[in-house]
């Protein structure tokens, strides 16, 4: 079986990638195949690499982002797996492209959402959930052992909690203790 074969293999790798293409079907494949518990003990021995799409599946909750932009539903959350949580300790959602400008005459920030729609997901988060945004052509990087993040790229990484928010510019490096408001 292929995906009693991709489960050995996480088991067995010191690192794994995953990236682009639609959070909710990526959180599904996890979901079914245990690999979202794979992943999380992936990060006691190893590094999790994670790009677009696999970086907003890992929050307490994921948005559908395709299923909003492109077909039309109304704004909501599906349950997430958590790993944000199991590694740093604190409940996140990840938006990716937080800060896309690509709609031209229409909002496509906030993983092309736009504004009006992400104050409906707002404000659907319980107020223990944070949102870390993350710029296009940004990443952050965290070092569990230590506690320290790392932003790295063009744009910032934006913590937003209870209306209040933080962001971290490239270069920066801080404890991951700083994701608290």
């Amino acid at each position: 079986n292929t995906s009693e074969n991709h489960l050995d293999d996480i088991n067995k790798a010191n690192w794994v990638f995953a990236g682009p293409g639609s959070p909710t079907y990526n959180l599904k494949q996890w979901k079914q195949r245990n690999i979202d518990t794979a992943l999380i003990e992936l990060l006691k021995r190893g590094s999790l690499v994670l790009a677009s799409a696999a970086a907003m599946s890992i929050g307490n909750k994921v948005m559908p982002v395709y299923e909003m932009y492109r077909v039309g539903e109304d704004p909501h959350w599906v349950d997430g797996v958590g790993i944000l949580e199991s590694a740093l300790g604190f409940k996140a959602v990840v938006i990716a492209h937080y800060n896309n400008t690509q709609g031209g005459t229409h909002d496509t920030r906030f993983c092309f959402v736009g504004e009006r729609r992400m104050k409906v997901l707002e404000n659907q988060l319980d107020p223990d959930i944070a949102i870390l945004g993350i710029d296009e052509h940004t990443g952050i990087s965290f070092d569990l052992a230590n506690g320290k993040a790392e932003v790295f790229g063009k744009g910032v990484i934006t913590y937003k909690k209870g209306g209040l928010e933080k962001t971290f510019a490239n270069k920066a490096v801080f404890d991951t203790k700083e994701f608290t408001l």
